[in-house]
């Protein structure tokens, strides 16, 4: 038993690194592939990108993280990983690119996660924008306005926070 899970250990080694390696050469879609390989993730789920970006950030950079998520779009990656390229263009003073992309979501979940991750995260000037996004998706939605007042809270606009949460 030690030694199979030896073996399984070294080999999810040897795969995450040609992930690394495949990521470096442009080609995300393999690197996500053999990723999810070596971690037991199901191929072009959520889960496969965003452990796919994080484990890009700690061996290549925030630009190569970036570089996966943005190859994720339509290809498996889900809310999580829109969200996590949201945050991460934002730490990468690619705000205005995050920004650029707030009306291109329309689901109110993916939004609203967005906003949340990126409040989480300390940008509440930008996480404005996507909580705002998510009321006008789903107006009825009290997480929604939750999160809108919590972020103006953060922004110390205290008035409209008690107005969002009215």
């Amino acid at each position: 038993t030690r030694l199979l899970t030896s073996v399984r250990y070294r080999l999810g080694l040897v795969q995450r690194g040609e992930a690394l390696r495949l990521a470096r050469r442009g080609r995300f879609h393999d690197a996500q592939w053999a990723f999810a390989r070596a971690s037991g993730l199901t191929p072009d789920s959520d889960d496969s990108w965003t452990g796919l970006a994080q484990y890009l950030e700690a061996k290549g950079g925030l630009s190569l993280k970036i570089a996966a998520l943005q190859a994720s779009l339509g290809r498996g990656g889900g809310r999580h990983a829109q969200s996590a390229l949201l945050v991460a263009m934002i730490r990468a003073d690619r705000a205005a690119e995050a920004i650029a992309l707030t009306e291109s979501i329309s689901d109110p979940d993916a939004a609203l996660s967005a906003a949340m991750d990126i409040a989480a995260a300390g940008h509440h000037a930008q996480a404005e924008r996507f909580a705002r996004w998510s009321t006008v998706l789903a107006p009825k939605r009290a997480d929604a306005w939750f999160q809108l007042g919590s972020v103006y809270a953060g922004l110390s606009r205290y008035d409209d926070a008690v107005a969002a949460l009215e």
